[in-house]
């Protein structure tokens, strides 16, 4: 019984430390940058500002769009995925 619940935590452990493995390599193909991806243009002005030439940077919101009717497109939600930072305009979270 031992024996099989430390294979587990090993088989767990690897699989873990792979899947961080993949993270460094991605954020080394950009020279270093990170991908941030911002919701809306304050956002995005303040990033810009704050990291400048360390983030590669992306709004989603098109200039003159309507916040309140925004749907993002396959692309927009490609971006997201493949970014290492998403930072939105949200709710507070979960209410208990």
């Amino acid at each position: 019984m031992n024996r099989k619940i430390i294979i587990v935590f090993a088989l767990l452990f690897c699989l873990v430390f792979v899947s961080c493995a993949g993270q460094q390599d991605k954020a080394q193909d950009n020279n270093g940058k990170l991908n941030v991806v911002t919701s809306i243009f304050v956002e995005y002005d303040f990033v810009r500002e704050i990291a400048s030439d360390h983030v590669n940077l992306k709004v989603l919101l098109p200039p003159g769009a309507d916040l309140h009717s925004f749907e993002p497109t396959p692309k927009d939600i490609i971006s997201i995925q493949n970014s290492d930072m998403v930072i939105y305009v949200g709710g507070c979270g979960p209410q208990k």
